[in-house]
């Protein structure tokens, strides 16, 4: 048995031998020991550094300054006509409202009574006698009455219907005014002592305190000055121009229902 690897045990002793030398060449020991297996430095990780980056953002502030909207609107003068206290005549009174304004809101505006303190003014057509007004049709307003104006003495029947036709009238687009009662076409009594059941503004021109309150009216036309008001949201003032437009409007015929 030893005779038969007897041949082999040099080499085996040799080769041994060189790795043993090329280890001791490389740094490695051949003892052994435990040692801590160390890269060289220039292999060596480089240590960790914790650092902070601040980053500054600089973001645009909107503006806060409020811009000024400045609208022009068309203002209409429309007279509202009213009883004068202890006469029995109608007095006209300039209010105004814009252009666009709906025949209803003159209408209420002339129900509420005069708001310029005057006590000499009075109305008889308020919310009690009047419910409401259909806006014209072909020129003609349609004006609901309630039960409470029957009630009324036939004079004050004809200064509220004189206040009515006249307010009426003064606007654009109606020339005569029409009543009604429980829905039905109603005859109204007029200054003369006649029954009308269209009404237009010479029907009851004989009722104004004077020829001078009426104005063009008095030939049958009525007349409407249209001022143009700047309004500045910002400041809240507010200018107003001349005169621009003026309305008029024919004379109309009316029809009368005689009892």
């Amino acid at each position: 048995m030893r005779a038969q690897w007897s041949w082999l045990r040099t080499p085996v002793v040799a080769l041994f031998s060189v790795l043993a030398m090329v280890l001791a060449a490389c740094g490695v020991p051949v003892d052994d020991k435990f040692r801590e297996a160390r890269p060289p430095k220039e292999f060596a990780r480089p240590p960790i550094t914790a650092t902070t980056t601040i980053v500054t953002t600089t973001v645009a502030l909107a503006s806060t300054e409020a811009s000024v909207a400045t609208s022009v609107i068309a203002m209409v003068q429309v007279p509202l006509y009213f009883v004068r206290v202890g006469e029995g005549r109608l007095v006209a009174l300039d209010r105004p409202f814009p252009d666009s304004i709906a025949v209803q809101g003159v209408l209420n505006s002339l129900l509420a009574g005069p708001s310029n303190g005057d006590p000499t003014l009075r109305t008889v057509a308020d919310f009690s006698t009047v419910a409401s007004v259909q806006p014209a049709s072909k020129g003609v307003a349609t004006v609901a009455l309630t039960d409470a104006f029957t009630a009324l003495p036939s004079t004050e029947q004809r200064l509220a219907i004189g206040q009515l036709v006249l307010t009426l009238t003064g606007l654009r687009g109606v020339g005569q005014v029409k009543f009604m009662q429980n829905g039905f076409v109603v005859g109204v009594p007029l200054p003369d002592g006649q029954s009308g059941v269209t009404v237009a503004r010479e029907d009851v021109s004989a009722m104004l305190e004077s020829s001078a309150n009426f104005g063009a009216g008095a030939s049958g036309s009525a007349t409407t000055d249209v001022t143009a008001v700047q309004t500045t949201e910002a400041s809240g003032s507010t200018t107003t121009s001349k005169p621009a437009v003026v309305t008029t409007r024919p004379k109309r015929r009316t029809r009368r229902a005689t009892h």
